[in-house]
């Protein structure tokens, strides 16, 4: 049996043992090609792509960014709302040297939501994914998103691979605040008076609260006060 490597920088070698060695007197990047003969003729090939470097590159990847559509997903609503999915635009980047194949996670409350691969990215470069959330299902509480970028090979600064996009409450249709300002899973008075101070109220005009626009359609009115009056007095007990 013979194998015949052909380096790429315009050397070749031809030998009986699968293993050899090789040097390189210059920073590329090599197409390697290798030319497996049998004893019998038969032949087979492979081909691969090897960056050199002449100095070490480092190795960093990490999270840049993570932001939220909503910070709020409403579930068991008794109309039919598209407010139980959010989006989930997480910004990855590659600070190091190298091109770099890297997964990103994404996680509420440790728990996976979903992963996407890059492949092959470049140096002092970032990227856009898009993970999207249906939390139709999940219980109703507060959720952390999330986003990480698995380590690569020889990374040593791994303290940006995680990042933090907030808080999502999932709650019940009605629920748009409590004593923070923020949903505090259960419609009470509190809610009924915020929907009420924004009644008559859309896009750009003073008092608009957009939480309020309950059933989504760009204005605050009676539908939505009808909404939350429907739903007085829910708490995840009820």
């Amino acid at each position: 049996m013979s194998y015949y490597w052909n380096f790429g920088d315009g050397t070749n070698a031809n030998q009986t043992t699968p293993l050899i060695y090789h040097t390189y007197t210059a920073a590329n990047v090599y197409n390697i090609s290798l030319i497996v003969t049998e004893d019998d003729g038969l032949t087979a090939n492979a081909t691969m792509t090897m960056p050199v470097y002449t100095t070490v590159p480092t190795h960093d990847v990490g999270i840049a960014a993570v932001v939220l559509s909503s910070s709020v997903v409403w579930t068991g609503n008794p109309v039919t709302l598209n407010w139980t999915t959010i989006t989930i635009n997480v910004t990855a980047i590659n600070e190091g040297q190298a091109n770099e194949t890297f997964d990103v996670s994404v996680y509420y409350n440790g728990s996976l939501l979903g992963k996407q691969t890059l492949s092959n990215m470049s140096p002092n470069t970032t990227q856009l994914l898009q993970f999207s959330w249906n939390a139709a299902t999940i219980p109703y509480g507060y959720y952390n998103i999330t986003a990480t970028a698995s380590t690569v090979v020889d990374e040593t600064h791994t303290s940006d691979n995680t990042l933090s996009g907030g808080i999502v409450t999932v709650t019940y249709v009605g629920d748009i605040s409590g004593p923070n300002g923020v949903p505090d899973l259960k419609v009470d008075i509190r809610d009924l008076s915020v929907v009420a101070k924004a009644f008559g109220t859309g896009p750009g005009l003073p008092g608009w609260n957009p939480i309020c626009d309950i059933d989504h359609n760009g204005r605050v009115d009676i539908r939505d006060i009808a909404l939350v009056a429907k739903a007085f007095g829910w708490s995840p007990s009820s």
